[in-house]
């Protein structure tokens, strides 16, 4: 359980590679604050599959190249 972005990202560490079932947080801004937060369905060939809230305002799956 968290309450905010920043306190859930903290569990793991920047260098952590996620898994199935994780919650992994973003910066979209690159300002050092964890401002998105998104289920992880899957990881693969340099992917990670997710699904998202309050993404265009609806839940939707998103493909994030893994590094980027």
């Amino acid at each position: 359980k968290f309450s905010s972005c920043a306190v859930g990202a903290s569990w793991k560490g920047k260098g952590y590679t996620p898994s199935a079932g994780d919650f992994i947080f973003f910066d979209w801004n690159k300002d050092g604050q964890v401002d998105h937060v998104g289920i992880v369905v899957n990881v693969a060939n340099g992917r990670v599959n997710t699904i998202e809230g309050n993404t265009s305002n609806m839940v939707q799956e998103e493909v994030i190249n893994w590094g980027e």
